[in-house]
């Protein structure tokens, strides 16, 4: 395993990717993907619609929630990821948007629910779904 997850609240797990090769980069994105989706049996609300994931360019980390409709009301378990980017990776956010995807169409995990997975690294508002 790539990642060692630690929680910096009862709800936000970490966790720290050093490695900036595009093969562990991909791992260490299909980790956070099955963190999450270990946690979709907790998050999943009433109202819950998205299974979103947000890139954070200036500070290389990703995040993974479980949104409404209004992409407003989060669920309370969020999963994070800080990479450690070299500069011949910059930015990455159409390649990791890339591995999200390519990895959602066959995670078992993911498929349990009703949920549509979404990708942004521009703001919420400018989400687009996978």
């Amino acid at each position: 395993m790539l990642l060692q997850w630690t929680q910096s609240t009862p709800f936000i797990h970490n966790a720290k990717c050093s490695h900036s090769e595009h093969l562990a980069l991909k791992l260490a994105i299909e980790q956070c993907i099955e963190k999450a989706c270990s946690l979709l049996v907790s998050n999943i609300q009433n109202d819950s619609l998205y299974l979103l994931f947000e890139w954070f360019p200036d500070v290389a980390t990703l995040s993974v929630v479980v949104t409404d409709s209004s992409k407003m009301q989060d669920a309370p378990y969020v999963i994070e990821c800080q990479f450690t980017l070299s500069d011949n990776n910059a930015d990455m956010s159409e390649q990791i948007q890339y591995w999200i995807r390519d990895y959602l169409t066959t995670c078992a995990s993911f498929m349990q629910y009703s949920l549509v997975a979404a990708f942004h690294s521009q703001g919420r508002e400018h989400s687009v779904l996978l």
